[in-house]
């Protein structure tokens, strides 16, 4: 299994923060638990890691990531 890493610049980093700060602040009061947040801050990354670099394409990505139900794992 290969193992990529890819290295963002800090000042995309903080792009990637302030991306999920927002997305946060535009899903429902009950759904902004430690888990979603989490979830949208790993889709923001994956996104990233797609190449995708628009602040406010990754705060739509998130939120959209933001209001799917949790998925029970069983």
């Amino acid at each position: 299994m290969t193992h990529v890493t890819t290295a963002f610049t800090p000042d995309f980093v903080t792009t990637m923060r302030r991306a999920l700060d927002t997305a946060t602040d535009r899903v429902p009061l009950p759904s902004r638990t430690p888990a979603t947040k989490a979830k949208m801050a790993q889709r923001i990354v994956r996104s990233a890691h797609e190449g995708i670099t628009d602040p406010q394409q990754l705060v739509a990505i998130a939120v959209a990531e933001g209001m799917e139900p949790q998925r029970c794992r069983g």
